[in-house]
């Protein structure tokens, strides 16, 4: 039996990217990079977006906490991760707690694994909540995507990928939105 549409393949392509495009907003929303008001106006711009990611440390590494923990069936991983970089920072600025504090990638994974009720399974998250901030201050470089864009795509791959708990499939993930916004 053959099941006519009254919209064309187009219409419903158009119609399923525009879907898309506000779940990723509304992603964008719940992990704080977003506020209500933006999220409420009907003039969403990658631009200042990506703007505001390149320009801002912090957003840009709430932006990777997403992704990071997102295929691992984490459940509320990603959320703990950025509770946890909130509360360990509290009104210190990201940048020079970073550089200043030697004890902050261990704080933040401290306060995750509480968060998680001592069951971090670091298998998969000690790479995207502790050791990406350790990488961070080896390269000297506090903003994860500049950090990721000095290097070739492979280079920068493998670089995520090297983080326990990152494989080809979330970092593929991550690269991915990257690309949607930049």
């Amino acid at each position: 039996m053959k099941i006519s549409s009254p919209w064309s393949l187009a219409q419903t392509l158009e119609e399923f990217g525009e879907c898309c495009n506000i779940c990723f907003e509304i992603g964008l929303y719940r992990i704080g990079i977003l506020k209500r008001e933006e999220l409420e106006r009907d003039d969403f711009d990658r631009n200042k977006l990506s703007k505001r990611l390149l320009d801002n440390p912090f957003d840009a590494l709430l932006f990777f906490t997403q992704y990071a923990h997102e295929r691992m069936g984490a459940g509320n991983f990603s959320k703990y991760h950025r509770i946890a970089l909130r509360r360990v920072l509290g009104k210190k600025d990201f940048v020079s707690t970073l550089f200043n504090d030697k004890k902050f990638p261990d704080r933040v994974w401290s306060e995750f694994k509480k968060l998680t009720n001592g069951k971090p399974n670091e298998r998969c998250t000690v790479g995207p909540v502790r050791d990406i901030l350790i990488k961070l201050i080896e390269e000297r470089e506090p903003n994860i995507i500049h950090l990721l864009k000095k290097h070739s795509l492979r280079k920068a791959s493998n670089l995520l990928r090297g983080l326990k708990g990152i494989g080809p499939k979330v970092s593929a993930l991550f690269f991915e939105r990257f690309a949607r916004i930049l």
